[in-house]
């Protein structure tokens, strides 16, 4: 699965965040605050559709569009080719640059710690 460039991500996000289908002026009005042009967006859903992260369905005159892949495939793939590519394939070392980056609040580190409880206990 390629990497999508941000435009196109952006489009995404409102169809996975809005609804199973929506139409091209749906998108539009949700992505009110770019201000892009309707050609603009017909263009990046087109180039989604190809790439095969849309598909769509015709509803009369419009053109209804819906995600084929979901939000956490697609998490799901550019983690592991974060992790792959950034870190040789290494996720030990991508949670330690994460950590020394001093992002990480007690809660999370608490979740963190939860989820791995977690995790070794299904193991069990």
């Amino acid at each position: 699965m390629k990497t999508l460039p941000a435009a196109q991500l952006e489009i995404m996000l409102v169809i996975w965040e809005n609804g199973e289908s929506l139409s091209r002026k749906q998108i539009q009005e949700l992505l009110t605050a770019k201000n892009w042009q309707t050609a603009t967006i017909n263009t990046l859903l087109h180039r989604l559709v190809e790439s095969g992260f849309l598909k769509y369905t015709h509803k009369g005159r419009e053109y209804i569009y819906y995600a084929a892949i979901s939000k956490n495939e697609y998490q799901a793939e550019m983690s592991h080719d974060i992790v792959n590519t950034l870190y040789n394939n290494s996720l030990s070392n991508f949670v330690v640059t994460f950590v020394n980056s001093g992002n990480l609040s007690n809660d999370d580190i608490d979740e963190l710690q939860n989820l791995l409880n977690d995790l070794k206990n299904r193991e069990d």
